[in-house]
């Protein structure tokens, strides 16, 4: 099945635009496979059939990445789209980020999928720690409970040189760890990024290999 299995997790987009839309594997049966009605913020993507799609499937540690095209429509229960089991299928692990060690205050809140198009409007209240970072994610410590598969806002601050880049950034907690700090109870929530465009990955990929050489030339 090429790792896929039902109601995992995916991304989907079509056309040029770039825009993500979130969908849920719900059946797969002979050649193909069959998903919930993919939606964002926006609204619902509408998909022809015959029409390329590009997809990405959440799996433990990492993601499956393939090209595939629209079968067809059904319903069972609820209206899906049926898409062609892939061909080639691309596994990229979480791990192959370089994670970098740090302490660094960020801005956080929890929020629904409706403001997923309204990251930097919203007042991120609370107070986390980053413990490290990557391109695929955050571990942030934080005194409340995250539930697991919850959506935060995050406001990353990326140093660059004496000036400070700000990028609010949506993710999703996919694993919490209890721990005591100095007799206080605390929670270390480990975040992959959540729609993130690769032009904020790579900003986020750049301050971790900074902090890395400035850490080499420190000694």
């Amino acid at each position: 099945m090429n790792g896929l299995s039902i109601n995992q997790k995916l991304h989907i987009k079509a056309g040029s635009t770039g825009e993500r839309y979130i969908s849920r594997i719900q059946e797969i049966k002979g050649n193909q496979f069959s998903i919930t009605i993919p939606s964002n913020a926006s609204g619902e993507l509408l998909l022809a059939s015959g029409q390329e799609v590009h997809v990405e499937v959440f799996v433990e540690n990492g993601r499956l990445i393939f090209e595939t095209r629209v079968t067809g429509r059904k319903r069972d229960n609820v209206p899906l789209i049926t898409l062609a089991l892939p061909v080639t299928v691309k596994r990229v692990q979480l791990r192959n980020f370089v994670r970098m060690p740090l302490t660094m205050e960020v801005p956080y809140l929890p929020i629904g999928p409706e403001e997923l198009n309204m990251l930097d409007k919203l007042n991120l209240s609370q107070r986390g720690i980053a413990m490290d970072i990557s391109g695929g994610g955050i571990r942030l410590s934080t005194s409340t409970l995250l539930a697991v598969d919850q959506l935060v806002a995050l406001r990353l601050t990326l140093a660059e040189g004496r000036i400070n880049r700000f990028l609010t950034v949506a993710g999703c907690v996919r694993r919490v760890e209890e721990r005591e700090l100095n007799g206080h109870r605390m929670y270390a929530a480990g975040i992959e990024y959540h729609l993130l465009q690769e032009r904020e990955r790579d900003l986020i990929i750049g301050f971790v290999f900074r902090k890395m050489r400035q850490k080499v030339k420190d000694g």
